[in-house]
């Protein structure tokens, strides 16, 4: 087991892939070289004997019948044999007629032409030239065979065997030496992350993978995984600040709810003061119920915006019934609500959805306009999407404040939210429903002069049939 574990380290891997490779490399090199090296000594023997044999021609008596040698001097004899070469004159009938550095006793069969051919005797191979002797006129019928013992070339391969088998070792010890140490020079920068990674937890997200090599696959790496971290940490502060929010917003209705219920039961009162105290309960009730729906609501949104099962949805015919349902509202504080809806737009989506985020939005602006004051829906179809605007003139929004207004339970003190009474999750809905639909809300708002928020929202051109 403990085997199988070190075998599952990279750097392990690479090591024993990269000296593998090595050593099949060396061995196909060292084969081709002792190969190639036959094949040399081989040429280098033949035209050896060539050489000689031409030389030797020379030196041939040819006034004579048979020819014979010319008497051949103790230093030239001396150098035939130290170079592994014999010779001899030799008759058609086998008949040897002058010998010289003591040529191996085999059988002679005359050749066509000049020509080559191995031989062992003894248990020693020998390598053979014959060629006929002849002048320009006459061609007699006596050889002249050129041997050399192949030993020099047994002897040089085995020398050359004797190195590979004793440097493929060392070589591959050295390689695989050098294997880890440049894989451990490489892949320390993946301990330092997993070590940063590993002491990282949900108590301590802050810390970060320090990485100060090349922007190579590591850096990159490191980079991704930093950023990743980044989009961890951000989430997971998020989601504490809405665990503490929705708890905040909880728990204010259920204190409201619990101090009523206690100061009236301190005493007897009398039906008026217990019918102002069902009626104080009812409205923290119903202010907990709708914080229930909203969290659920973003809940679901959260967690299947990938199987919304969106249709044609007629956008005018949709805004207008909005605009109805919320000009009754409008009414009662005076407030003067116009709509710019041009017919027959058209989008993909989920009307119920859709009437959530622009119910909202316009009941925002009802709620956060003066009395007397005015609301305006614009409608502006583009060649590829479509922008509602929802514009009032009520105080409007501090420009450090505009970035956090889509957060959830995000409020500014003393804001329009705020005074309004809900729990900051209005704006979060209608963003987090746009962006369901591929589409975006935008804020404009300039303090003391009103605020506008624009909806885009892809176009679908054809309606359904």
């Amino acid at each position: 087991m403990k085997m199988m574990t070190k075998l599952a380290t990279i750097r392990l891997r690479l090591t024993l892939w990269y000296t593998f490779f090595l050593a099949l490399t060396v061995l196909g090199f060292s084969f081709y070289l002792h190969f190639e090296l036959q094949d040399s000594l081989s040429i280098q023997i033949d035209e050896g004997l060539q050489v000689a044999a031409s030389h030797l021609l020379v030196d041939v008596n040819d006034t004579v019948n048979p020819p014979a040698l010319h008497p051949m001097s103790d230093q030239a004899e001396d150098y035939l044999v130290q170079s592994s070469f014999a010779l001899r004159l030799v008759e058609a009938d086998g008949t040897v007629a002058a010998d010289v550095g003591g040529f191996p006793s085999l059988a002679f069969s005359p050749p066509a032409a000049a020509s080559f051919e191995t031989v062992v005797i003894n248990n020693i191979p020998w390598r053979i030239y014959t060629q006929q002797i002849e002048t320009q006129t006459t061609r007699f019928d006596v050889w002249l065979q050129m041997g050399q013992s192949l030993n020099i070339v047994q002897d040089t391969q085995s020398n050359l065997l004797r190195l590979i088998l004793f440097g493929l070792p060392v070589t591959l010890i050295i390689a695989t030496l050098g294997g880890i140490f440049t894989a451990n020079r490489a892949l320390h920068p993946v301990d330092t992350i997993t070590r940063t990674v590993q002491s990282i937890n949900a108590t301590d997200m802050s810390k970060r993978i320090l990485y100060h090599g090349p922007n190579d696959e590591l850096g990159r790496l490191t980079e991704t995984l930093n950023s990743m971290l980044d989009r961890i940490q951000s989430a997971f502060d998020a989601e504490r600040r809405f665990t503490a929010d929705a708890s905040h917003e909880l728990r204010t209705p259920l204190t409201a709810i619990k101090g009523q219920v206690d100061v009236t039961l301190t005493r007897k009162r009398t039906p008026d003061e217990y019918e102002k105290a069902f009626h104080h309960i009812q409205r923290e009730t119903d202010r907990l119920i709708r914080l229930a729906n909203d969290l659920l609501f973003l809940a679901r949104l959260d967690s299947t915006p990938q199987r919304w099962k969106a249709e044609q949805v007629n956008l005018s015919d949709l805004l207008e019934a909005v605009v109805e349902q919320v000009r009754v509202v409008a009414e009662d504080k005076s407030i003067h609500l116009t709509a710019d809806i041009p017919p027959h737009v058209f989008v993909q989506g989920i009307a119920d959805h859709l009437i959530r985020l622009f119910l909202n939005l316009m009941d925002n602006a009802v709620k956060f306009t003066p009395i007397g004051g005015n609301i305006s829906i614009t409608v502006n179809q583009l060649p590829t999407e479509v922008q509602v605007r929802v514009k009032d003139n009520g105080p409007g929004i501090a420009p450090e404040h505009v970035p956090h207004l889509f957060e959830r339970f995000y409020r500014v003190e003393n804001d329009r939210t705020y005074k309004g009474g809900g729990a900051g999750l209005g704006l979060a809905i209608a963003d987090q429903i746009a962006r369901g639909h591929e589409g975006a809300i935008s804020v404009d708002s300039i303090p003391t002069k009103g605020t506008s928020f624009i909806v885009r929202l892809p176009l679908s051109l054809t309606p359904e049939k």
